[in-house]
């Protein structure tokens, strides 16, 4: 087992953007998925996300790809906390018309490839979520709750076992979320 922190396996990572409801001049269409999009992105379909246009100098930083995971950084609601996760599978991006980028509640985590396999730190993400060892992470000093992600992805302890078992665990694993999305 590999002991790291979720900040030493990151290639890239940055928040979302919201972009406006018209095209301006420079503008580019994307689909901006949103934590309240996760459950439907998760299994293939985008029919509820929210069409915007997002200005092409950020449109083209917060380019979406297959493989990439997106967590809830803020919105959330008392019965369900900031830190929920879905992994971009490449069927989404293949079946859409338009680019994806995340929304401004969100962020996007690529994984770097060589140290862990996306498709298990989802599901390694999904599982910290369900235990409740994101909660600690989760506040609300105003109206909008907010997930700590600079403090988690710096000192929340992992152990990732070696590649090719984060593989062999992740196939197991993202067989069921296939037979769901094709049926």
């Amino acid at each position: 087992m590999m002991e790291c922190f979720l900040k030493d396996l990151i290639a890239v990572s940055k928040d979302g953007e919201w972009g406006k409801g018209e095209p301006s001049g420079d503008s580019v269409e994307m689909f901006a998925i949103s934590g309240t999009d996760f459950e439907d992105v998760r299994f293939g379909s985008v029919t509820g996300v929210p069409r915007r246009h997002i200005a092409k100098r950020h449109a083209e930083r917060k380019l979406l790809k297959p493989w990439d995971v997106l967590i809830e950084a803020a919105g959330g609601t008392k019965n369900q906390i900031t830190g929920r996760t879905v992994l971009l599978r490449p069927p989404l991006f293949t079946r859409s018309e338009l680019p994806f980028t995340c929304a401004s509640f969100s962020r996007f985590i690529r994984f770097n490839t060589e140290l862990c396999d996306p498709a298990f730190m989802f599901w390694y993400l999904q599982h910290l979520y369900a235990s409740g060892a994101m909660h600690a992470y989760h506040t609300q000093h105003t109206g909008v709750a907010r997930f700590q992600w600079t403090t988690f992805s710096e000192s929340e302890p992992l152990a990732i076992p070696p590649l090719p078992m984060q593989r062999r665990i992740a196939g197991i694993l993202s067989a069921y979320d296939e037979l769901i999305e094709n049926s």
